[in-house]
């Protein structure tokens, strides 16, 4: 499933919330940068490479007592983003 960066931002900022973290801290844990979410804000794409490598950290750091979005358990089912 191929994710576009807004969908992937969403996402981090749907980690931040399950979590409880910010949202800076949430995209550091998941992409190893805390201003992802300002680069994709202005309009700097991901590459699918790093996209897909965010989405496995999203669903191997998404809590087990929350409700898991379909898209990061599809990765977390099959254990890769595709």
């Amino acid at each position: 499933m191929m994710m576009t960066d807004d969908e992937i931002a969403r996402l981090i900022r749907g980690l931040a919330a399950a979590r409880g973290w910010s949202e800076s801290y949430a995209a550091r844990r998941a992409t190893g940068s805390g201003d992802t979410l300002d680069r994709i804000e202005r309009g700097v794409s991901l590459t699918m490479r790093r996209a897909n490598r965010v989405m496995t950290n999203i669903a191997r750091l998404w809590p087990d007592d929350k409700p898991m979005p379909p898209s990061v358990a599809a990765v977390s089912a099959s254990g890769v983003a595709a």
